[in-house]
């Protein structure tokens, strides 16, 4: 336990030396200030509508034929469209001429400019196509129920956190292995009684040790109200544990940091398929859930912004687990057979 403890207190001293956690520093510190100060809370965009058409004589097929994108077949359609977006407004339209009725299919408040913008659109509609007039007006019912934003800020903080864990264990674990290599350290190990679990945990617990601090004031300076929530960190941690193997990985297989500039650009590239998925849901697929990268993100999204359902932090959480156990397995065998080789 000694052995380790000094391992472990060599490793940290190794990684401070090499100034990166100051880098990392000051971009999270510049990253929170940028989320805090300068990224509004609140974006105000324009919403959209979609119509369907239920009147007893189809009364507004010929206006909804001539622009597809604004007419949907049902109110199931419809519902799967608005889902939890503020942004997206659908009004169903029914009755006849004389006894018009509108169902209006929002998820924010009925004191919202979505909406007074969805009362403008079907009085058009109705005062247009059939001749009912301005002043007749029309009955809305409100369907949708009311929800509060998540602050754009702080959305932006879920991806800078999934982003900061994944770049910097895997900067940080393969720069002190690749420290290692040029100082000759690596074979002063390899002639010593430490074997690849202690080097690997070593490693692994140092950059576990030398992230979360850092990440820790990002938080803080964006949502501090978070740094209480359990589900944040250990998702964090976990992503750490993931990522630095993978950092072990590349310093193992290369000889130095510019050698592994290519396989972290491919390294990211795969990464950042998970973060176009966090603005586009729709291209969100089942194979995308085996990378680590997409259940750190979502993980952390539960974790700030519980949903009520129990199992999403868990579902992220093991969504991270199966290629985790691989690159866990290929840090180890990297250590064994590559980096602590011992000579027969």
């Amino acid at each position: 336990m000694r052995r380790f403890a000094h391992l472990l207190w060599l490793d940290l001293c190794a990684l401070w030396a090499s100034r990166l956690p100051v880098v990392l520093i000051t971009s999270v510190i510049v990253q929170g200030l940028a989320l805090r100060y300068a990224v509004p809370e609140r974006l105000e965009l324009e919403p959209t509508i979609r119509i369907v058409d239920q009147t007893e004589r189809r009364l507004f097929a010929r206006a909804l034929s001539k622009d597809p994108e604004l007419g949907v077949a049902d109110r199931r359609a419809l519902e799967a469209w608005v889902g939890g977006d503020r942004q997206r407004v659908g009004l169903i339209m029914r009755g006849t001429e004389r006894a018009p009725r509108v169902d209006l299919l929002h998820s924010g408040a009925p004191t919202s400019g979505a909406v007074a913008l969805a009362h403008t659109t079907a009085t058009m509609f109705w005062g247009r196509f059939t001749n009912i007039g301005w002043d007749r007006g029309h009955r809305v019912s409100h369907l949708g129920q009311d929800r509060d934003p998540i602050p754009f800020n702080q959305l932006m903080l879920v991806l800078l956190l999934s982003l900061n864990v994944a770049v910097g264990a895997i900067t940080l674990l393969a720069s002190l292995v690749h420290q290692e290599k040029a100082s000759g350290a690596i074979h002063a190990l390899r002639v010593s009684p430490v074997r690849a679990v202690s080097y690997l945990s070593s490693k692994l617990i140092a950059g576990v040790v030398t992230l979360l601090p850092l990440l820790f004031v990002l938080v803080a300076l964006v949502a501090p109200e978070a740094v209480e929530s359990l589900g944040v960190w250990a998702v964090l941690s976990l992503g750490a544990l993931i990522f630095g193997c993978a950092g072990v990985v590349f310093g193992a297989l290369t000889r130095s940091v510019a050698d592994s500039l290519g396989a972290l650009g491919v390294a990211c590239a795969v990464l950042m398929i998970a973060f176009v998925t966090y603005f586009m849901p729709a291209l969100d697929r089942a194979a995308l859930h085996w990378i680590p990268s997409w259940g750190s993100l979502y993980g952390l999204r539960a974790g700030l912004f519980p949903t009520g359902r129990e199992d999403d932090l868990a579902v992220a959480l093991q969504s991270m687990l199966p290629l985790g156990w691989v690159l866990a397995l290929a840090a180890f065998v990297c250590v064994q057979r590559i980096l602590l080789r011992r000579s027969r």
